[in-house]
């Protein structure tokens, strides 16, 4: 209220009688005010660029730990670091002949963050690396929820129906949209499981934080706040485990799962017998 003032004052004008003039009517602004007000401008935006450059650094930083973490967990240590540079550097590339758009700073920054927060650590524990990463994501989640937290004194709608608003937009925003989310609460989940939680326990916490996100979103303007998030997080852990189910059962007492040589003439369904 005060910078709204200082600023509708500086814009006034006051009346002064001009000899020289010959009785013409000159006017000036007040310019105490004005500087003041243009001070308090200037500082206002350079600290909402200052703000959105750290959210955004931290975006990225965020999506590319993840994108490390997944690389060690298929490709091992030793190549996800070799090939780290040569993936990071690729989707840079591509997001520039695919959508024609400009690099930021902080979309060049955050693939060197993200991996200097993952693999420059050597002497960290495992599991105290993995729980750091977890809570890092899940702020970031949080975050980009709830961002950039202007809340309003009424409350809106909230819906109950999952992929209502889904349904009923742009197909090409909410795919998009549905993508993101998708890997962003799959991967929570999935460090979860790394950190040790059960992935039935790991997909309703994910489950239950989206879901009071979604219901503190209602005095958000301009949000749909709904069940969709929530749902999709099970979804997610849903198909996780379907996948995991799917994989074929270690023989027992050796830990090796079966080869498909064992089942060469014994028909479908038929014991392939002990190993020899």
């Amino acid at each position: 209220m005060a910078i709204a003032f200082a600023a509708s004052i500086g814009e006034l004008a006051v009346p002064q009688f001009d000899p020289g003039g010959l009785g013409r009517v000159s006017a000036f602004p007040l310019c105490p005010f004005c500087r003041c007000a243009r001070k308090v401008a200037r500082r206002e935006a350079a600290f909402r660029w200052a703000q959105s450059r750290a959210y955004d650094l931290f975006r990225y930083t965020a999506s590319w730990v993840v994108v490390c973490a997944l690389l060690e967990a298929i490709l091992g240590r030793k190549r996800s670091l070799r090939l780290f540079p040569v993936f990071a550097a690729g989707l840079i590339i591509a997001k520039l002949l695919v959508s024609s758009s400009f690099i930021t700073w902080a979309q060049l920054i955050g693939p060197v963050a993200g991996f200097v927060l993952w693999f420059a650590w050597p002497n960290i524990p495992a599991r105290a690396r993995i729980n750091s990463i977890c809570v890092f994501v899940g702020i970031y989640v949080v975050s980009w929820r709830l961002a950039p937290f202007h809340f309003m004194e009424t409350a809106g709608a909230f819906g109950w129906i999952p992929f209502f608003s889904m349904m009923h937009g742009s197909v090409e925003v909410n795919v998009q949209s549905f993508l993101e989310k998708v890997f962003y609460y799959g991967s929570s989940i999935w460090l979860l499981t790394l950190a040790g939680v059960r992935l039935r326990m790991a997909a309703v916490s994910v489950a239950l934080l989206l879901l009071a996100t979604s219901m503190a979103e209602v005095f958000l303007p301009g949000r749909s706040a709904e069940t969709t998030d929530a749902a999709m997080a099970l979804l997610t852990a849903l198909i996780a485990a379907s996948l995991t189910e799917a994989k074929p059962r270690p023989v027992h007492g050796t830990g090796v799962p079966p080869s498909p040589s064992q089942y060469e003439g014994k028909g479908v369904g038929s014991n392939p017998g002990p190993l020899p």
